[in-house]
């Protein structure tokens, strides 16, 4: 951590720090309580496609005693499903518990019609735009009257897939934050036609499986997404200027972040990464979405933890910790573009800051009602510190006149990050992202 951030987190504020994560709790507590009251809640559930998302929400679902019903086109995924619930089901509660749910509350259909007689019909299926739209024509005639229709999508805008439904106002969007065990965060999404009713069903649905729903406007990644792509692109891009993994990683969690950005990419998936980002970061003004380094460890074989190589080596059946791979190192190692010499403050900063642009960014372009709704995304949804009180707030006792100064010697990439008028203004008026106008 730097001797600055040090000078400026005494114990005294890290009180006041933590009592504003109790504000946010309560200020979200408020929230749902407010839109619990717009409609009555969803009582049966169907989800569309049963692959590893679809499984995992079948999972939760049942974990909340909520009747379920999915359908997949592959018989023989659904053949398996139960098992696979009750399995991801085990990690919470005990095995014969899992079991006994799945077989009281969880039901399959190789035909979309019981599924689609379901208050709240989630649909989880491949991630594209014309699969989607086609799946939604063929279900939007068919689902009950005042049923809502939800997408899982992490990438599409929600408002384009909308604009094939009859009916857009019951339609938005539902995002689980990854890990998914470990983020109790979920953003549900609004789309321009998207009805307060519909956001009603949603959010109290999210809140009756336990998680922190969080409505954001549609636009490039969300909100999560928008917010941790500049902090894992500025971990991969450190790299290129010969920052060693291992102080990339240790700036993080020193400053307090969960999990590192190389780490955190290993559990995405760096193929998954340059997809998303590739789709995400030229929406954003990036015209560098695709980085060599990640695209060469992909054509490796490299591509995360579930191969069981990426960044770290994770040898199977092994209760160690994951080892930095000596072959991505040599990778990296190729893929240094020049070399800057970071003190520990600069490698922090290089990572912290780009997210705090971006946010600024949301705020300029209204994706969010409240400033609040970023640092819950950020404390509950990404890891971030809540010694730091969330990442508006944290950047409220720096000042915006500081955070500007620090941004000017910080590294080529994170100086092309223009910071936005909002980020100006306040640093000349002495302004503040909670309250500020």
């Amino acid at each position: 951590m730097s001797h600055f951030v040090e000078r400026r987190s005494p114990e005294s504020l890290q009180r006041r720090a933590l009592d504003n994560v109790a504000r946010l709790l309560e200020y979200n507590r408020n929230a749902v309580a407010q839109w619990a009251a717009s409609a009555p809640p969803a009582r049966t559930v169907g989800i569309v496609g049963a692959g590893s998302m679809g499984a995992y929400l079948a999972a939760v679902e049942v974990q909340h005693g909520v009747p379920t019903i999915i359908t997949d086109g592959d018989r023989r995924v659904l053949c398996r499903l139960g098992e696979r619930v009750a399995d991801e089901l085990s990690r919470e509660i005990p095995a014969e518990s899992a079991q006994e749910r799945v077989d009281h509350l969880l039901t399959t259909s190789i035909s979309l019609g019981p599924v689609l007689r379901s208050d709240l019909v989630i649909e989880s299926i491949v991630e594209s735009t014309a699969a989607k739209q086609k799946l939604f024509a063929e279900i939007e005639p068919q689902l009950a009257p005042e049923a809502v229709l939800l997408t899982n999508t992490g990438t599409i805008s929600v408002g384009r897939l909308a604009a094939a439904l009859r009916e857009p106002a019951r339609f938005c969007g539902i995002r689980f934050c990854q890990p998914l065990r470990q983020r109790p965060l979920v953003e549900i999404v609004r789309a321009p036609k998207t009805s307060d009713r519909t956001l009603a069903v949603a959010v109290q649905h999210a809140a009756a499986l336990q998680r922190m729903p969080v409505v954001v406007s549609d636009g490039p990644g969300f909100m999560i997404s928008r917010l941790l792509i500049p902090y894992l692109c500025a971990g991969v891009d450190l790299l290129s200027v010969g920052a060693p993994p291992a102080a990339v990683e240790d700036a993080a969690v020193r400053f307090g972040m969960s999990m590192g950005p190389l780490r955190l990419i290993d559990e995405i998936g760096l193929d998954r990464l340059l997809q998303h980002g590739g789709e995400v970061s030229p929406m954003l003004g990036d015209k560098e979405p695709v980085y060599r380094l990640l695209v060469e460890m992909v054509k490796h074989g490299r591509t995360g933890r579930a191969a069981g190589a990426g960044f770290y080596d994770y040898p199977h059946g092994s209760a160690v910790q994951p080892a930095v791979s000596r072959e991505a190192g040599e990778l990296i190692s190729a893929a240094i573009d020049g070399q800057e010499n970071l003190n520990d403050h600069a490698l922090t900063m290089s990572l912290i800051l780009p997210m705090l642009i971006e946010a600024a960014r949301m705020i300029e372009e209204h994706r969010v009602s409240d400033p609040r709704d970023i640092d819950l995304g950020m404390l509950y949804g990404l890891g971030f510190p809540p010694t730091k009180g969330g990442l508006l707030w944290w950047a409220d006792n720096l000042g915006a006149a500081r955070i500007t100064e620090m941004l000017r010697p910080l590294p080529r990439f994170v100086a092309r990050l223009e910071p936005p008028p909002l980020l100006h203004r306040l640093a000349r008026s002495g302004g503040r992202f909670y309250g500020s106008p």
